[in-house]
């Protein structure tokens, strides 16, 4: 039940590529931007960015995840929960430089609008994932510790196929914006600080948000088996259904960076308000499918009679804030492909909002055109 909060670092610190790779990066004359190449001309996108993240990223984490009993009896969790919970972690960090790897990879690509590749890799990671977990807990001596231990070889399946699928893709091939691993941009100190800038706020973001549903999670651990359970049930519904305006956020980030990046004010306000008007549509949709169905959605996840009840009487609460749950997902992308560091650290939809809004979207045109010019990328004005 601690996972997410604590795994945040590793899922936010990658999107700081929707700034940086959407605003200078995409080498598409459609969007305007070009390859950042060195002084023999070899493309220097990102080669760094994989690797700096697998063994940086990790670490503060991991180290979290192996001390993390004391933290859970602080909180006052029961013994043999913070226990299970250790344990489950420690092994699940063995997957822990496979999950960034495949986001890292995955932004990389996202952000020269390659979308298919991931789709295709979770598509094909689905069923096996299923498999893994239901091999390792039913038909080995693993019980319990064999969920960590299919998740963490999901994790490095995941990044290897789309490893593989990137390294043969004519499309990416074509592009030439991978120059290959060079230890020296590696531990580049000017670009780690940029990139450390840029992910900050992400990290705030995404584990403000996170840590709020799983104090609930340490508070209903507190009050008993069927509160947990009920507690479960929700938020696995609620991460599922997280998934929809983070999908538009990500969309967002990438347009509106690819946008910027080209020199086109105009596009890249108008990629913003389609992408809040699209997260208000698909929120109201979901919040009436959860009054709907609140009395039948508990069956999915348990067949506790006693579950069932508790998770119908806290759905309508669910559903009061999808759809600024989903302005918060798509304002938020936006402020990811503008780079607005202040922006994304603020939490709360009144104030996503205002600064929205407030956006001067020429302004932040030329702040893209700054931020490449800083890092050696040439510019071609679209406009």
């Amino acid at each position: 039940m601690t996972a997410s909060p604590e795994r945040t670092p590793l899922l936010a610190t990658p999107s700081r590529s929707e700034t940086l790779e959407s605003q200078g990066s995409d080498p598409n004359v459609e969007m305007g931007i070009v390859k950042p190449v060195d002084a023999g001309g070899r493309s220097l996108l990102s080669e760094y960015k994989i690797v700096q993240s697998i063994f940086r990223d990790s670490i503060p984490v991991c180290v979290f995840w192996v001390f993390i009993e004391p933290v859970l009896l602080s909180l006052g969790q029961p013994a043999a929960l913070s226990r299970d919970v250790q344990t489950f972690l420690r092994i699940l960090i063995l997957g822990a430089p496979g999950y960034v790897g495949f986001e890292s990879l995955k932004k990389y690509l996202q952000c020269q609008c390659i979308m298919q590749l991931s789709t295709v890799v979770l598509g094909i990671m689905f069923p096996i994932n299923i498999g893994l977990n239901v091999a390792l807990i039913h038909h080995t001596s693993l019980g319990l510790w064999g969920s960590p231990t299919a998740l963490s070889i999901t994790y490095w399946l995941a990044f290897a196929i789309l490893a593989v699928l990137t390294a043969f893709s004519p499309t990416h091939r074509s592009q030439g914006t991978w120059g290959g691993f060079q230890l020296s941009r590696i531990f580049h100190i000017k670009s780690c600080f940029m990139f450390l800038k840029l992910a900050l706020p992400g990290i705030l973001m995404v584990g403000t948000e996170w840590a709020a549903f799983e104090i609930v999670a340490l508070c209903a651990g507190r009050l008993g088996a069927l509160p947990l359970a009920a507690q479960s049930v929700i938020m696995t519904f609620d991460q599922i259904l997280n998934t929809l305006p983070f999908g538009i956020g990500v969309a967002a980030s990438n347009r509106v960076g690819n946008l910027i990046g080209a020199r086109s004010a105009i596009g890249a306000k108008h990629a913003a308000h389609a992408s809040a008007f699209l997260s208000v549509v698909v929120g109201a949709v979901v919040m009436m499918a959860l009054l709907i169905f609140k009395d039948v959605c508990g069956y999915v996840m348990s067949d506790d009679i006693d579950v069932v009840r508790l998770v119908s009487k806290v759905m309508p609460l669910v559903a009061s804030f999808q759809i600024s749950d989903g302005l918060a997902g798509s304002c938020g992308g936006a402020l990811r492909g503008q780079g607005q560091v202040v922006g994304l650290t603020v939490v709360g939809i009144s104030e996503y909002l205002v600064v929205w809004f407030g956006t001067d979207w020429d302004l932040e045109v030329e702040k893209g055109a700054k931020r490449n010019e800083a890092e050696g990328d040439p510019i071609i004005d679209r406009d």
